[in-house]
């Protein structure tokens, strides 16, 4: 676990061991988003979309979006989300 303070003017220094592990060069916006128990999830902006091509397998489906997007609403309340 890695560890830091807060200042008074609202900036915080990440741990050199979580810049390496994001990724992260001068310049790289983080996002943060809080969920309702008060945990905060740092997620990492520093990569193109366009390297993500190619990293899910092609699926080749005989189904119309509106019939895809039926499926993943089932699929999510069936996963309680």
């Amino acid at each position: 676990m890695a560890m830091t303070v807060f200042a008074a003017d609202g900036t915080i220094k990440l741990p050199r061991s979580i810049q390496k592990a994001l990724g992260l060069k001068d310049g790289d916006r983080i996002e943060l988003l809080k969920y309702e128990d008060g945990q905060v999830l740092m997620i990492a902006k520093n990569r193109s979309i366009t390297e993500l091509k190619g990293i899910l397998p092609r699926l080749d489906l005989d189904c119309s979006v509106d019939e895809l997007l039926e499926i993943a609403v089932k699929r999510a309340v069936r996963a309680g989300k």
